[in-house]
């Protein structure tokens, strides 16, 4: 996935979120496709995390040690942290399916 591609992916995801077209020009610059096989953990909760991950094809079963789980999909913009000013996974997640996602860098409050 290109650059332009990357983009555009970003700019469909986040749409509903208000970003400038800078701003997600930015996140695309720094983001990058990744490749997972079936069963490979992304995260573990209670793991540090500096990354939010848009599925781009295959799907991620999202759990929580409450026993919550769920299942995100091509389309999903999952944020590990639970959009906390923290660097630490509030879930655990693990690909179900052979899953590409775009990796998308987070800046949490004491990163500026």
């Amino acid at each position: 996935m290109d650059s332009d591609d990357r983009l555009e992916v970003l700019r469909r995801a986040l749409a509903q979120d208000r970003h400038s077209d800078a701003a997600i020009r930015a996140l695309a610059d720094q983001a990058c496709e990744l490749e997972y096989q079936a069963g490979a953990t992304l995260v573990r909760e209670g793991q540090p995390t500096t990354e939010s991950w848009l599925i781009l094809r295959g799907r991620i079963e999202i759990s929580r040690r409450a026993g919550r789980r769920s299942i995100a999909e091509a389309g999903d913009l999952i944020d590990p942290s639970g959009g906390a000013s923290t660097t630490v996974s509030a879930i655990s997640a693990q690909a179900l399916e052979p899953t590409a996602v775009l990796a998308i860098p987070t800046t949490k409050p004491d990163d500026r």
